[in-house]
């Protein structure tokens, strides 16, 4: 808008410039309209130039201003998602929840103040170059396709994760021994909910969580696992492959289990 306007202004001027010359010559006897006529359009081109210049460097802060906003988005979505991936392994607690929401925040408003800069067509391309942008599917010749803003990315939601010590003897779990953290010496099976009510297991590949389950297998494995090969005694590890993790169901007090995990001693 501003480009419009000052071009638009350079051009007014200009025009002035020549029904002022136009004049001079008309009448010659007026000095100051002729003085006018001989300068006005050194000063249009003056004007020009000076405008000229300051679109350009009003461009680059712009250019330059939205590129640090992608490497910044950039650094922030990274570590989100380094945070994020971590707590399969290690459950997030209540500090690192609250970081990882920060982290989201962040980069929502980062992202708008990209859009409300309205970037020139360089910066644009910046954009569309680092962030993933959904195309518009074919549309009829007599109908327009919609175009679509590039929707902001976010970080994979935080699954709750707990662990659980020894199965009751007819395959189920107690509500109330459940704890958020990894507890040495108590803690045997991994936890994941996918719904409120679902969740999938499997034996913690902890050394101290196999070391405590196969002391005694038979209380501690066999109510909720199934073996896919035979057990022996030297046993060093207990492996669930991806795919094969046991399947429980909340009711009331206790995770009771649907679906056994496999399991293969090592």
């Amino acid at each position: 808008m501003k480009k419009k306007i000052t071009i638009t202004g350079a051009l007014i001027l200009c025009a002035l410039a020549v029904l002022a010359q136009s004049n001079a010559k008309l009448n010659t006897s007026d000095n100051l309209m002729q003085l006018i006529a001989y300068f006005l359009p050194y000063l249009c081109l003056m004007l020009i130039v000076v405008l000229f210049f300051y679109v350009l460097l009003f461009e680059k802060r712009q250019n330059e201003r939205h590129k640090r906003l992608k490497e910044s988005i950039k650094d922030v979505e990274s570590t989100a998602n380094s945070l994020a991936q971590s707590q399969y392994s290690h459950s997030l607690n209540a500090d690192s929840s609250r970081a990882l929401n920060n982290l989201k925040n962040q980069i929502a408003d980062m992202r708008m103040e990209m859009r409300m800069l309205n970037p020139t067509p360089k910066a644009q391309h910046i954009e569309r170059s680092a962030v993933p942008v959904r195309e518009p599917e074919p549309m009829p010749t007599a109908a327009l396709a919609p175009v679509l803003s590039p929707q902001p990315q976010e970080a994979p939601p935080v699954e709750e994760m707990f662990y659980l010590s020894t199965p009751n003897s007819e395959g189920s779990f107690n509500v109330n021994s459940a704890q958020p953290n990894f507890r040495p010496g108590a803690s045997i099976y991994l936890f994941k909910k996918t719904s409120p009510d679902k969740a999938i297991f499997k034996i913690d590949e902890r050394e101290t969580s196999i070391k405590l389950a196969l002391q005694y297998s038979d209380k501690n494995i066999d109510p909720v696992c199934e073996s896919a090969n035979a057990y022996y005694m030297n046993a060093k590890k207990v492996r669930t492959p991806p795919g094969n993790e046991g399947v429980a169901e909340l009711l009331d007090d206790k995770w009771i289990v649907t679906k056994k995990a496999k399991i293969y001693y090592e």
